[in-house]
């Protein structure tokens, strides 16, 4: 061997291995990294832009603006991590225009909810510890909120606040729609302190355009409920749904069962009209029940909520359900209609007409057991879209994405993955435009102690700029490709005991025969020997492929994962003079395990 060919392999030997850790350690920085765009992953929605950052997992309030644009509030913190509230404006192209905390006088606001007035400014509702009766410290707080109301500029500026709810009521969730002349405001505590109450905020803050008299008077709506949410249809005319524990004969409550209740609202008289029980709710132990959320199409309205198993025996989980009836004509249900999607993100879209999306996909695979913070587009549309989180189980994306899911006649007509991303997403809120398209924000896991806000449109100027792909989106590709390939790797324990038996038939067959060498037609029978028994030992210990894949796809697969393995041992067989029986099976055996791990393995998580 030449002296320039020995330093070409030991310089290969050493530039190899640096290579594949600088490709580790730029995948790694790549996927702690938060990319400006996530990728779209349904034909009707832009890709996800990353507009700000956020400090809590809490609600996105979504405005939209009447030429296009939109402008959102999520909650935000400072350098020293006091809790405030952020407010950001988009233009039409998709661009920050303003982006700055929002001066409160209150302490860690939460939960905001945004509309915009017709003079261009905000009224903001949101929730806040309330003051300290006798000047104790925060420490002394109790854990229900106040609710409060501010009046914003389009430019952020704080032009006013006031606290909305009385001053001897904790709140933990509220719901407020725009009946166009007046704010009708609904909320609650928890199940422990029941009782679902309303009164009214006038358009300007005050008492402007509410009936009863006088404004801002709490009404008890229903004693015995809890977690209510409200729409307003076309008419005006305001629907309510909330829940209610029943008690027992000794006084408890019954914490595994709650009860369904529907009603319109007649906000002059501030009671609800005829409220009718929709269905009996039987859950487990541990699991926590969202607020039911409310929308209506021209002919149906649609009830749905949450149940979210956080605890108790079995695993968790997060599962969706929801009655329909006809519009103005309430029925009771036996039992409500599980909401199921699919835990794959590989879905077959097939044209949808009538829609603001125009493809929808059916589940197909199994049943997700993640279906969470569904929320409705507010109020009475054309049809009902909503938006949900769902568990997925594809190697190449994070465990939890964004779906919007469609009603139609009262029944679930479909559905579509938003993005496609390796950083879960959290906290959908859904908006639909004056230019009838739709509009979303959510959060995402942005590492550390942060969530980046994203947003995205099913606008089509706004898909096809950000649609556009520069180097950083096609290293950023790479590199999480990489990254996801390496986290194959300790799957490699799994060769085990393909390599156990190969290798002991040829120890004892060199010790025995005492010629090592690939000579005689003993020494190739071994080899040949040590092959098979290696690949009976992984066909019969690999993971089966996904239920989709057809039994002679399986077979397939199987037959040409050893190519790359027989084309190595070729390869040594080929170039070596004084080939060794052991060698030349760990020759095929490496490439065959590295094979199985970075080509078959990724498909068992498809």
């Amino acid at each position: 061997m030449t002296t320039r060919k020995l330093l070409t392999r030991r310089t290969l030997f050493i530039a190899l291995p640096l290579l594949f850790a600088a490709l580790a350690l730029g995948a790694l920085a790549a996927i702690q990294n938060t990319p400006a765009y996530t990728d779209a992953a349904s034909p009707d929605w832009s890709r996800g832009a990353l507009i700000g950052s956020a400090s809590l997992v809490n609600p996105i309030a979504l405005a939209p603006e009447p030429q296009g644009g939109t402008s959102l509030v999520w909650v935000d913190s400072d350098a020293e991590r006091n809790q405030r509230l952020h407010y950001a404006r988009l233009n039409a192209a998709g661009e920050v225009v303003v982006s700055q905390p929002l001066a409160l006088p209150q302490p860690r606001p939460e939960t905001p909810t945004l509309f915009r007035m017709d003079d261009g400014a905000f009224q903001l509702f949101y929730l806040a510890p309330p003051p300290v009766s006798g000047g104790g410290s925060s420490g002394a707080q109790p854990l229900g909120r106040a609710l409060y109301r501010a009046l914003i500029s389009s430019e952020g500026r704080v032009l006013n606040s006031a606290r909305v709810s009385p001053e001897d009521r904790l709140i933990r969730m509220y719901s407020v729609v725009n009946t166009r002349r007046a704010f009708a405001v609904f909320y609650s505590n928890d199940d422990a302190a029941p009782g679902v109450y309303y009164l009214c905020v006038g358009s300007d803050g005050a008492g402007a355009g509410c009936d009863a008299a006088p404004p801002g008077r709490e009404r008890t709506v229903a004693p015995a409920g809890t977690r209510p949410n409200a729409a307003v249809d076309e008419a005006g005319q305001i629907h309510l749904a909330w829940f209610e524990r029943p008690s027992d004969s000794v006084g408890g409550l019954y914490r595994n069962r709650a009860l369904l209740y529907y009603a319109r609202f007649n906000p002059t008289l501030g009671e609800p009209i005829q409220p009718l029980m929709l269905t009996a709710i039987e859950h487990d132990t541990g699991v926590d029940l969202k607020p039911p959320q409310i929308a209506m199409d021209r002919a149906y309205t649609t009830i749905a909520w949450v149940q979210d198993k956080r605890g108790g025996r079995g695993n968790l989980e997060s599962r969706a359900f929801y009655v329909s009836f006809p519009l103005g004509k309430p029925v009771a249900f036996a039992e409500p209609v599980p909401l199921t999607l699919a835990n794959t993100g590989k879905l077959t879209y097939t044209p949808y007409t009538n829609s603001r999306l125009t493809a929808l996909a059916l589940p197909a695979g199994p049943p997700s057991n993640t279906v969470n913070d569904l929320q409705w587009l507010s109020g009475q549309t054309s049809e009902v879209i909503g938006v949900a989180l769902v568990g997925l189980r594809d190697k190449q994306r994070a465990e939890v994405q964004v779906a919007t899911l469609v009603m139609a006649g009262g029944q679930f007509a479909g559905y579509q993955l938003v993005n496609r991303a390796l950083l879960p997403s959290n906290q959908p809120s859904l908006a639909l435009d004056a230019q009838g398209r739709l509009q979303l924000a959510w959060l995402d896991s942005a590492g550390g102690e942060g969530y980046g806000v994203r947003y995205a449109s099913t606008d089509p100027q706004l898909a096809a700029r950000w649609g556009r792909l520069d180097a950083r989106d096609v290293a950023y590709r790479g590199l999480t490709f990489f990254w996801n390939e390496l986290s194959f790797l300790p799957f490699a324990i799994l060769s085990v005991p393909w390599l156990f038996l190969p290798l002991l038939a040829l120890i004892v067959r060199t010790l025995v025969s005492g010629e090592e060498s690939l000579a005689g037609r003993g020494a190739w029978a071994a080899l040949i020997i040590a092959i098979a028994l290696h690949l009976i030992a992984k066909t019969a210990l690999l993971p089966p492929l996904p239920d989709p894949w057809a039994p002679a796809a399986r077979l397939a697969v199987l037959a040409v994962l050893p190519a790359p393995g027989l084309l190595a041992l070729w390869g040594y067989l080929r170039r070596v003079t004084h080939r060794s029986t052991i060698v030349a099976y760990l020759c095929f055996a490496a490439v065959d395990i590295l094979t199985s791990l970075f080509v078959y393995m990724p498909l068992t998580s498809a």
